[in-house]
């Protein structure tokens, strides 16, 4: 299996310092920040949808990890497939 090249550690959505952005932080490192402006200015994501872009953002890792763990075994267990429910259910709740 390759191993990922970006920023390791576990990504979390950082809490907003302001009502404009939303960052995806690493071990204290930022990884990517979310604007939005609820439509405002250059019909940016609403406050709403950068949370959930950054929600999903911060579980690439795990979903790139789940993906290779299913291609790289051509099978999976039911255990693999509830992990993977669990992750679609944290990124869409």
């Amino acid at each position: 299996m390759k191993k990922f090249k970006g920023t390791q550690g576990k990504w979390k959505v950082e809490e907003r310092r302001t009502k404009f952005e939303v960052s995806v932080i690493s071990e204290g490192k930022r990884i990517c920040q979310v604007k939005s402006y609820d439509g405002i200015l250059f019909n940016d994501p609403t406050t709403k949808q950068a949370n959930a872009n950054a929600k999903l953002i911060s579980s690439a890792p795990e979903l790139l990890e789940m993906l290779q763990k299913i291609v790289d075994t051509d099978e999976y267990s039911i255990e693999d497939y509830l992990e993977a429910k669990q992750l679609i259910n944290k990124i869409l709740s």
